[in-house]
């Protein structure tokens, strides 16, 4: 008689195991493979850039006579140092995009309601791009033209406020 009431809860636990905990551990792993490829992709071509950039300024430094050129070969060394700035921040939007997903895919499966979790980062984004998207000012008080470029800084007195 114990065997029978043993079996139910096996049989109940082995279909639990098999649902939302292999559920999360798929989306666990799913997130370090995508996570691990991406950052690969990213390594990558930054390191194409780089290589690219370094061949450049090993054949303008051979041929370097005048000022000119001096600061063609300064130029390429500059490209280097973006292309690798670029790429850690690519690898960190990637991190934190990746894993915000999986958190996102793991908290239904585990009962938790995201849906105004959704809602108040809508909100959060509309009121973001009210505020700072209209006018074309960045909140470090940079003016942004409508490509991205920065274009000045406000000069603040101490004790003025620069509303624009």
């Amino acid at each position: 008689m114990t065997a029978a009431k043993d079996t139910p809860f096996w049989e109940s636990f082995g279909e639990w195991v098999l649902g939302v905990p292999l559920q999360i551990v798929i989306i666990l792993l799913s997130a370090v493979i995508a996570e691990l490829l991406l950052n690969w992709l990213i390594r990558r071509v930054v390191r194409r850039t780089v290589d690219k950039a370094r061949i450049e300024r090993l054949a303008q430094t051979r041929k370097i006579t005048r000022t000119a050129e001096l600061s063609e070969a300064l130029l390429t060394q500059r490209t280097e140092q973006r292309a690798s700035a670029i790429g850690t921040l690519l690898r960190s939007v990637v991190a934190i995009t990746v894993w915000a997903i999986a958190v996102l895919m793991i908290l239904p499966l585990l009962g938790m309601d995201i849906a105004p979790l959704l809602a108040s980062a809508g909100v959060v984004g509309v009121v973001r791009s009210e505020l700072f998207g209209e006018k074309g000012v960045s909140p470090g008080g940079l003016d942004l033209d409508q490509g991205g470029e920065i274009q000045g800084v406000h000069q603040r007195e101490p004790g003025k406020v620069d509303l624009g």
